[in-house]
């Protein structure tokens, strides 16, 4: 279980593109809720991000710096995983 207060202090930590993604990823017409989404579907969502998809790389790869999420693969087939912090910090960012 991740304690609260960590998650409140990276929700304070991101920016609104990092939002976008996290609630594009939570809102993917999958119904993963973010987890072992594809990058290249993350505007394929209930809610896209309207961000170039030249940025989103630098996005997610903030995510991944700041604890949020782990990627594997390469260039459109990178899937994106998150990890318990990241799992605590999507539910508070896109769930509400």
């Amino acid at each position: 279980m991740t304690d609260i207060s960590k998650v409140e202090t990276v929700v304070e930590t991101l920016t609104d593109n990092e939002k976008k993604v996290l609630k594009a990823l939570y809102h993917n017409t999958y119904g993963e809720r973010g987890d072992g989404v594809y990058s290249h579907l993350i505007d394929d969502s209930d809610e896209p991000t309207g961000l170039a998809k030249t940025s989103l790389p630098g996005i997610v790869g903030s995510l991944v710096k700041k604890g949020i999420a782990e990627t594997e693969g390469m260039n459109d087939d990178k899937a994106i995983w998150l990890t318990d912090l990241g799992k605590a910090v999507i539910a508070a960012v896109a769930g509400s």
